[in-house]
């Protein structure tokens, strides 16, 4: 550990005083604030807590450590992001397969995997992928399945971004953009179009994707994953892909939403940090699931 910062496996008063304000209070003016003052991943006033927890009531659980800022957000507010949760535990149904591209440790993957019929897993960054499988298998999915790449536009090979050591987020790593340290790593690439193939897949309902600006290269090798399936897709808003993004998607026929459903204006650059898109064929449950049934039949 970083720093040689002590390292707790019990909540002390610190934890659970800000974990009890963080879940009561999530989304108020101020908490945040509250929340990095008392217990900053980065910056060390107390100790690390690595411990085993649900994220809410019924939900999966995790392996979490403070240290990281993914895991600190899942321990204060009990969540990786609220919004997206929400959205998942509302709207997903136990037939569907769904993407989870850039998963870090899992969160969203696991979330998944208690709902739906198959999930597939994708996170470039070793540890990650570790701390990841190491969740999966602490809630007994054998239904998700976790690669160790990076999707992208073509299969090969790339440098990964990384982040500086002593940084809590390695959700940040990249293949576009610099993120915090100067160190790289060569990880493999393939693309969706050819996971869907390799894993005969007759149907994908949902895929989300969280990938620091790489969001336009994972749709470019999905071209032939969204004319047949039309998933739904969450993906995050980041400044140096969204216009592409909303071009390559535009271009297959798709709305915008924020994720309440609200539609969004005509300019990328206004929209949340999170985006829902939407087939505009979508016809509802019912026609979707014949849809499906008969792509299977083929």
């Amino acid at each position: 550990m970083p720093n040689g910062a002590i390292v707790r496996t019990k909540p002390g008063f610190i934890h659970l005083l800000g974990r009890a304000v963080g879940r009561r209070f999530r989304g108020r003016m101020g908490v945040y604030r509250f929340l990095r003052l008392l217990h900053h991943p980065d910056h060390r006033q107390h100790s690390w807590l690595e411990t085993v927890d649900s994220a809410a009531s019924g939900g999966p659980k995790f392996h979490l450590s403070t240290r990281w800022y993914p895991e600190w957000k899942s321990w204060f507010y009990g969540s990786q992001d609220p919004e997206i949760q929400h959205w998942i535990t509302h709207h997903s149904k136990p037939d569907w397969v769904a993407f989870d591209i850039g998963m870090n440790f899992g969160f969203f993957a696991c979330l998944l995997g208690q709902r739906c019929s198959a999930v597939y897993g994708f996170e470039p960054v070793p540890w990650l992928a570790k701390r990841a499988r190491a969740n999966v298998e602490l809630n007994r999915f054998s239904n998700v399945a976790i690669a160790e790449i990076a999707l992208s536009e073509r299969p090969g090979e790339a440098l990964l971004n990384l982040p500086s050591g002593e940084d809590s987020n390695w959700g940040t790593s990249s293949l576009v953009h610099q993120s915090t340290g100067r160190e790289t790593l060569k990880v493999p690439l393939d693309t969706v179009d050819n996971c869907v193939d390799r894993q005969k897949l007759c149907r994908l309902d949902f895929i989300k994707i969280d990938v620091e600006g790489a969001e336009d290269l994972v749709l470019r090798g999905a071209a032939k994953t969204l004319r047949r399936f039309r998933p739904t897709i969450i993906f995050e808003h980041n400044p140096e892909s969204v216009a592409n993004v909303a071009a390559l998607l535009r271009q297959h026929e798709y709305r915008f939403a924020d994720l309440s459903g609200k539609n969004l204006g005509d300019d990328p650059k206004t929209w949340p940090h999170d985006v829902l898109a939407l087939p505009l064929d979508q016809c509802g449950a019912a026609a979707s699931a014949i849809r499906q049934s008969a792509l299977c039949a083929q």
